[in-house]
């Protein structure tokens, strides 16, 4: 998910502790393996690679974050869109790089949930 994850947490028991911890970790990457925008293997990937073109079975799971997301983005106005990674992924963040104008422009044509079809 483009980010390093730690887990701490508190308890009597070391080996209680160790597998909750464990847990947490194999939910973690078990999100990553299907919501991965990079990793070309994911649904997430297979969704933003196939779905300007053509209809893309989604498991139950992805439906539900999905119906959720746009929810979200009707409850704000728009203010949260699930589609701004369109224009998200041309910024550095770390480095402090915006991109040209014409590049935010042409990639904001493909922003907006309400282009959705679920």
């Amino acid at each position: 998910m483009g980010t390093l994850i730690r887990v701490e947490l508190w308890s009597d028991e070391r080996a209680a502790a160790d597998e909750a911890m464990q847990a947490v970790m194999d939910e973690m990457h078990r999100i990553d393996r299907a919501m991965s925008p990079v990793k070309p293997e994911s649904e997430l990937s297979r969704i933003n690679r196939s779905a300007a073109a053509q209809a893309v079975p989604l498991s139950e799971e992805m439906l539900r974050i999905i119906e959720r997301s746009i929810h979200f983005s009707e409850l704000s106005g728009g203010a949260f869109d699930i589609t701004y990674a369109s224009v998200g992924h041309l910024y550095d963040y770390r480095l402090g790089v915006r991109p040209a104008d014409s590049d935010i422009e042409r990639a904001r044509q493909a922003v907006g949930y309400r282009n959705l079809i679920v």
